[in-house]
């Protein structure tokens, strides 16, 4: 019988060793697929997986923010050192418009130091009461 089911091809002496190695394939492949199902069956590891890829993703996010965060406070601190550093210059350029402005317009210059003076003269009052 084993014999008719044999093709007229086959090598005899290699059959036993074929029927092995396909043995130990079938063995490999089912205990992979053992395996699989056991890892599917076992619902605390895929929670504490599960728990684990939250808390990275979650570790991630603060670090990002984090970074985020501080470059922005570095970007505020160089705006702010950029304002500092101008600020002389730009309060001489604006006495410099007033002057000229007081010089080519003086009934405006006293217009503007009266009112100046009323509301200080305001705010002391205020201060009083």
């Amino acid at each position: 019988m084993a014999e008719s089911s044999r093709s007229a091809g086959d090598d005899p002496a290699t059959e036993p060793e074929q029927i092995e190695a396909e043995i130990a394939q079938t063995r490999e492949d089912l205990g992979d697929t053992v395996a699989a199902l056991a890892e599917k069956a076992d619902v605390k590891a895929q929670a504490k997986q599960k728990v684990d890829e939250t808390r990275a993703a979650a570790k991630q996010k603060v670090e990002e923010s984090r970074a985020a965060a501080q470059q922005k406070a570095n970007e505020t601190a160089a705006a702010a050192r950029r304002t500092i550093q101008t600020a002389p210059e730009r309060a001489t350029q604006a006495r410099d418009r007033v002057r000229t402005t007081a010089s080519e317009n003086p009934a405006a210059a006293v217009a503007a130091a009266s009112a100046g003076a009323l509301v200080v003269l305001l705010l002391l009052r205020a201060r009083r009461r």
